[in-house]
């Protein structure tokens, strides 16, 4: 078992109970989170027109269904734009199902590359690789691998 001192209360505990719905550490993050962003659509121009959705640890359910369930009520609306692209970041296993049942044109999902037993102790890896899925209409998957010597930071 992996054990840490937390930093907000002091005490030394497991940390998959302390990164929980209902902890007072997503408490912190959600209300962080909140500042960050408050910040940069006020303070930086590039997020000005960009809409932000945040739904934290006090709404019920998984990211990715909360994020399906914001898809599905977007596609309802009159004046949904059905050229609109979506694309999840995420290693569970149930993306790919949940993006097929979203049936929507242009959805893809974006993952990072798993390597299991000698290879995953490789040193030397100068980027991370990604593999992007393109789920069309038409129920296809269209795998690519893609090389990037850059961190890719996408909340979900």
């Amino acid at each position: 078992m992996h054990y840490s001192r937390c930093v907000w209360c002091n005490y030394t505990r497991r940390i998959s109970f302390h990164i929980a719905s209902g902890t007072v550490f997503m408490a912190k993050l959600s209300n962080h989170l909140r500042y960050f962003i408050n910040k940069k659509i006020t303070d930086d121009s590039n997020w000005q027109h960009v809409q932000v959705v945040l739904s934290g640890h006090e709404v019920p359910g998984e990211g990715e269904h909360k994020i399906m369930e914001y898809i599905r009520l977007s596609r309802a609306q009159q004046d949904y734009n059905p050229n609109v692209r979506h694309c999840l970041y995420g290693l569970d296993a149930d993306l790919i199902m949940l993006g097929l049942l979203s049936h929507d044109p242009h959805f893809c999902l974006l993952r990072e590359e798993v390597k299991f037993g000698p290879a995953s102790k490789k040193k030397g890896n100068n980027g991370s690789a990604f593999v992007y899925l393109s789920l069309t209409i038409g129920f296809s998957l269209n795998p690519v691998s893609i090389r990037s010597t850059s961190t890719c930071c996408i909340y979900h």
